[in-house]
Parts: structure tokens; C-alpha cells; sequence
């Protein structure tokens, strides 16, 4: 088996230690500490499934569409 790439750590450390991620990220303001690491607790997924991967792209479909971007090119995802 591969080790995990950089990224792999990284969002592993953040998945078991959210409340540590937001309180490197605002020191001295415990308040927004907590906020902050209840948000990543609750609220942000590390990882993808078929139908967030599926609107992902139809976003970028209908930025592409509008103008936002000049086209949609394909995802390419990370393993890990």
C-alpha cells in the first residue's frame, strides 16, 4: 500500500481534529475558534459521493454557460 500523499494527511488531521484546525486559525479569539470548528465538524464533507461529484460538475457546466468561466473542462479527481 502507497503511503498517503500530502493532502491525504492533511484533510485526516483536519477530519479528527477540527476544533485544532479552527483554533490555529484564529488565535486569541476563542469565540470564533469555536464557531469556526464547530462549522468544519458539522458542516464540511471531506469526502465526495456520485451525486456531489455529479452537481460539481454540472456547476461548472453552468458557470461555463453563463460566462463565469470560459469552459468546463473535466474533473479530475484525487484518490485518497
Amino acid at each position: 500500500m502507497n503511503p498517503p500523499c500530502g493532502r491525504s494527511r492533511t484533510r485526516s488531521a483536519g477530519e479528527a481534529d477540527p476544533m485544532g484546525v479552527a483554533a490555529r486559525f484564529f488565535p486569541g479569539e476563542p469565540r470564533k475558534a469555536e464557531i469556526g470548528g464547530r462549522y468544519l465538524r458539522d458542516h464540511i464533507r471531506f469526502h465526495l459521493g456520485d451525486r456531489e461529484r455529479a452537481g460539481l460538475e454540472r456547476f461548472f457546466e453552468l458557470a461555463a454557460d453563463v460566462g463565469v468561466i470560459d469552459r468546463a473542462e473535466p474533473l479530475r479527481w484525487m484518490r485518497g
